[in-house]
């Protein structure tokens, strides 16, 4: 759940970016008390690392998990 969640995590990311540089001071992160444009860029780049860091460690483990449960029903489908 935790994968799908951060899958969906960049295009928030993207809306709340176009946000910023259509409504500037009144954009979403401006009301979070970040009014300056460049910090609120800054915010943007820092989330959006964190979000890709944990999307690439959630499908990391998605897969293993995937992969170690289809190699034991292979095996014990085998025997």
């Amino acid at each position: 759940m935790l994968n799908k969640f951060f899958d969906l995590a960049p295009p928030v990311l993207i809306g709340v970016a176009v946000d910023v540089v259509v409504k500037k001071q009144d954009s979403l992160i401006a009301q979070w008390g970040i009014v300056d444009i460049q910090q609120q860029f800054l915010l943007l780049a820092i989330l959006t690392f964190i979000v890709w860091t944990l999307e690439s460690v959630f499908e990391y483990a998605y897969a293993r998990l995937w992969r170690n449960l289809a190699q034991k029903n292979s095996a014990r489908f085998a025997n």
